[in-house]
């Protein structure tokens, strides 16, 4: 009796209630919210980015000598997240929310190292300098800065002298980073690097040159440009920034979906998936994969997933869960690692399965195409990078050869961080977690981490960069923490553990008491018996 009032009738109840209350509804406006969708939105969740940054201390010895980079690492550089939700609306039939999100940065040095200062300086990878470099050394008209590609490349006069053109231009980067002091790496404050942006200094000091010698061959336009925009470069742009419009299923009718990320648009930038499918130009396949199916390209740019605030109740260890991953531009998938408890809830803590980002794995094809150069054993025109990277330059605003990884490129192949002496990958460090109690699908807490890295070549044609050894150089890694406020584990404890634990114990006094009863009603009968057997006895007698 105990063992059908705890499992059957409990659990049942439990089960209904739960897929009642944890699906997102409100008004069609996105007013008077559901309790669930309350809390989601307007959570008080610990929220914090925390930021750790390389200092490169060898840079003479790194392009002279052909010599490992050797970096030092501070942080955490610790920012508290604030998040404002806006345009909250419903689909006519409830199937579909949507909203977007802004986030709000602030440094915060109580969680930041004793050091930690914004305006600490930095020696880090120079990506506008490497962006450039590939353009001119591609030596092709399309890749090259708009400004130099407009008098080169539509100019008849200019055409016949291309190459010449672009020899000079080499000659002067070989010479001219010296005399000017520009290189693949540069000076920044944190602040700057984060959030503000910097003026890069080949703009600055290099690139005038460069122009000089261009109009001294074809002359300068009569019309159109002929300076450079000084673009400003921060690694993260979105702070106190509108972000992508989401839309997300309710659950209404099939709770296993609630939250799962059905499409986005950009509200700024004029680009939007395809329904559930990501942009085409972000993962376009290749066709020189014979093998990839054009199912395997799709599937790479399946969104799958919610956004990892949440997830469909009632987790089962050997469930695998699926997030898109913004950052990563595709979704990613977690696998069971552990039982965790945090804040006395007991939770499920799920890790990323690092199969995700094995391009040697045929369901990884999709999110492969040529390389542009030599890095490590792979040759330029080898179909992918190597295991453990994720190229992000197709979905990032003027496509830089940024790529990202775990920190220390923990999960990466050997080569990748052999490069970086001084690295030591360790799970416990670099692993990023999610720890969800699993009957409601709540995030207790969790910590995303992904590290910031350029791609960069050993460009033969430019003295300089003979020796440098190509790979990718990290900037910084991030690590994202959330964790759960004392009203959310309340409400678990009085909603859930609570009512849990009460069952149990009535389900051991009820099992008790009927054992003791039935025991009684054993004996009772035993005697019973007993006394018949003995008068019937007598009465043989």
């Amino acid at each position: 009796m105990g063992f059908i009032t705890q499992y059957i009738i409990f659990d049942n109840i439990m089960e209904s209630q739960v897929k009642e209350q944890f699906v997102i509804d409100g008004n069609i406006d996105g007013t008077n919210l559901n309790q669930f969708t309350d809390q989601w939105l307007n959570n008080k969740y610990t929220k914090f980015m925390k930021y750790y940054i390389y200092n490169y201390t060898n840079p003479i010895e790194i392009l002279t000598r052909g010599s490992l980079p050797d970096v030092t690492e501070k942080g955490p550089y610790s920012y508290k997240e604030t998040w404002l939700h806006y345009n909250l609306s419903f689909s006519n039939d409830k199937n579909y929310f949507t909203f977007s999100r802004k986030k709000i940065y602030t440094f915060d040095p109580v969680t930041s190292c004793d050091t930690c200062k914004e305006d600490d300086i930095f020696l880090v990878p120079d990506l506008i300098f490497i962006k450039l470099m590939d353009q001119l050394t591609s030596l092709e008209c399309q890749n090259l800065p708009k400004q130099i590609q407009s008098l080169l490349c539509n100019d008849t006069k200019a055409l016949p002298n291309f190459d010449q053109i672009m020899n000079q231009i080499m000659n002067l980067l070989g010479t001219g980073m010296k005399a000017w002091n520009v290189g693949p790496f540069v000076q920044v404050k944190v602040n700057d690097l984060l959030f503000n942006g910097y003026k890069d200094p080949i703009f600055t000091k290099m690139l005038t040159n460069i122009l000089d010698i261009v109009y001294g061959i074809v002359g300068k336009p009569k019309n159109g440009t002929t300076t450079f925009d000084f673009p400003t470069v921060a690694l993260n742009q979105n702070n106190n920034t509108m972000g992508l419009v989401y839309t997300v299923k309710t659950g209404k009718f099939n709770y296993s979906e609630v939250g799962q990320t059905y499409s986005f648009t950009n509200q700024f930038r004029n680009f939007s998936s395809s329904g559930s499918y990501l942009p085409n130009g972000w993962w376009p396949g290749n066709d020189a994969l014979k093998q990839c199916t054009k199912d395997d390209i799709n599937n790479a740019r399946l969104i799958k997933g919610t956004n990892g605030d949440f997830f469909s109740p009632f987790l089962k260890k050997s469930d695998t869960l699926w997030l898109y991953v913004e950052d990563l531009c595709r979704s990613v998938s977690f696998k069971y690692f552990s039982d965790i408890t945090v804040k006395n809830v007991p939770a499920y803590r799920f890790i990323i399965n690092d199969s995700g980002f094995n391009y040697t794995l045929p369901d990884n094809c999709g999110y492969c195409y040529p390389l542009d150069g030599n890095y490590y054993s792979y040759k330029k025109g080898d179909q992918c990078l190597p295991i453990g990277l994720s190229d992000i330059s197709r979905c990032t605003d003027q496509n830089p050869p940024l790529v990202l990884s775990n920190p220390h490129f923990y999960g990466s192949e050997e080569d990748v961080f052999r490069l970086f002496p001084r690295f030591t990958p360790t799970e416990v460090v670099d692993q990023t977690i999610l720890d969800i109690e699993p009957t409601t699908g709540t995030v207790l807490s969790a910590s995303q981490k992904i590290q910031i890295s350029v791609m960069m070549k050993q460009y033969t044609n430019i003295s300089v960069f003979k020796l440098m050894k190509s790979g990718a150089y990290p900037i910084c890694y991030v690590n994202e923490t959330f964790l759960a406020d004392d009203n959310t584990i309340s409400q678990i404890n009085d909603q859930l553990l609570d009512p849990k634990n009460l069952v149990k114990i009535l389900s051991f006094s009820i099992g008790v008491g009927l054992g003791a009863l039935l025991m009684v009603l054993s004996i009772v009968s035993c005697m019973v018996l007993k006394c018949y057997k003995n008068l019937d006895k007598k009465k043989e007698m």
